[in-house]
């Protein structure tokens, strides 16, 4: 019975069933999607080791644990912040045992690999503490916490006000994940509460709270944490509570079936009437504007040279964003995702012979920043309802010039 119960819940939560933000990534990027299950496998085990203490449950924490350390950057970040925690809250050391596992089973499967990621990691948080994060032009996808002014604002749209809502935290993570409000809720109104399943909550909390504060938001979207350490082990907590015997919490269920309806189907709806379009805009314009293999592009944002790049094999601009060495931002970047305001300096050291920049995004900078990007004077070879594309002579190139 608890393992129908968690099956169900587990596959009509509703991270599961909306495909919302994190939702695609996790489908799109595969070792994403590793990470949040090794994860997710590595603290139902430990939390269940810990409250039974069979081996079966030490081994799943302790396989999961060093999949976790082997698989991405943020499930390194989520295993490593949140046991110590734990074994906190807990004064319990066992969950130290397990990151100290994990830690030296990912180094004895790839002693190079792991403590390379690691170095990774420790550069790209500095990186993006130091300068991504102060980016007015990734402040506002950055957490934080929901702005109620928003919310309850006079003559505000419904759209505007939901959007808020599911922008900010704590709302976000509820509206997200309801099932950790229905976990507390069964809590708190007198269903058993072991010991190390609050610890792990608890500890993913005090994470999760202390990453949207402004100082450490640089550690990546605190809901991840959640997503990662809670994913199995709130609907498996659940499942036992609904099949312990005790009255079922009809009340809460049926809310919490409610939530999830409205949320998925506000989701859904938005997917049903997304459409794709009708043709490449991008490649005809590449085609257009004469862009080559043999071109060097300068595009707007950083990141649109991965699509003309992809179109055309010409040169651009570009990185995987998560640069870690300082030096790239400051000799490419104005604020990420910009490339050089004074575009000229770049277009003469790299010979770049086209820019390509995305329209909506050049009228969008000047209502974050107080500059924006001049082009005045050069040739316009393409322009489409989303793209323009312009021709860089060698003589625009010089610091100067009209």
């Amino acid at each position: 019975d608890a393992a129908l119960a968690f099956i169900i819940l587990f596959l009509t939560a509703a991270s599961n069933l909306s495909l919302e933000s994190n939702g695609l990534n996790y489908i799109s990027l595969s070792e994403r999607l590793l990470a949040r299950f090794s994860c997710a496998f590595c603290f139902s085990g430990l939390v269940f080791a810990m409250m039974f203490g069979d081996p079966v449950s030490y081994g799943v924490a302790a396989v999961g644990g060093v999949a976790t350390a082997l698989s991405s950057m943020f499930g390194r970040q989520a295993l490593a912040f949140v046991t110590p925690v734990m074994a906190l809250v807990s004064l319990d050391p066992r969950p130290l045992y397990i990151l100290a596992v994990s830690a030296l089973g990912a180094t004895l499967i790839d002693g190079r690999y792991f403590p390379r990621g690691v170095r990774h990691m420790a550069m790209f948080s500095y990186a993006y503490h130091r300068v991504v994060k102060h980016s007015p032009f990734f402040k506002p996808a950055l957490s934080r916490w929901v702005d109620w002014r928003i919310v309850f604002a006079r003559r505000l749209g419904l759209n505007a006000r939901l959007a808020e809502i599911q922008a900010g935290e704590p709302t976000q993570l509820l509206a997200r994940m309801p099932e950790l409000a229905l976990l507390a809720y069964l809590w708190l109104s007198g269903g058993v509460a072991e010991p190390p399943a609050v610890a792990a909550v608890i500890a993913s909390g005090v994470v999760y709270v202390l990453t949207t504060t402004p100082a450490l938001r640089h550690f990546g979207e605190s809901i991840r944490y959640f997503e990662y350490s809670a994913w199995l082990l709130a609907p498996m907590l659940i499942a036992m509570h609904l099949t312990s015997g005790m009255p079922l919490p009809i009340a809460a269920l049926a809310i919490y079936a409610v939530w999830v309806g409205l949320f998925t189907y506000r989701r859904i709806s938005v997917w049903l009437v997304f459409t794709f379009p009708a043709k490449d805009q991008m490649r005809e314009l590449v085609e257009r504007a004469g862009i080559t293999a043999e071109s060097t592009v300068f595009t707007v944002p950083l990141h649109l040279g991965a699509e003309v790049s992809a179109r055309s094999l010409c040169r651009t601009f570009n990185y995987q964003g998560s640069a870690v060495t300082l030096d790239l931002y400051r000799r490419f970047t104005e604020a990420p995702p910009m490339l050089k305001r004074e575009w000229r300096s770049l277009a003469r050291q790299y010979g770049v012979t086209h820019i390509v920049a995305d329209k909506r995004i050049l009228q969008w900078i000047s209502t974050v920043v107080d500059w924006t990007y001049d082009f005045s004077g050069l040739p316009v070879l393409g322009e489409s309802d989303f793209y323009i594309a312009y021709s860089v002579p060698a003589g625009a190139q010089k610091v100067g010039a009209p």
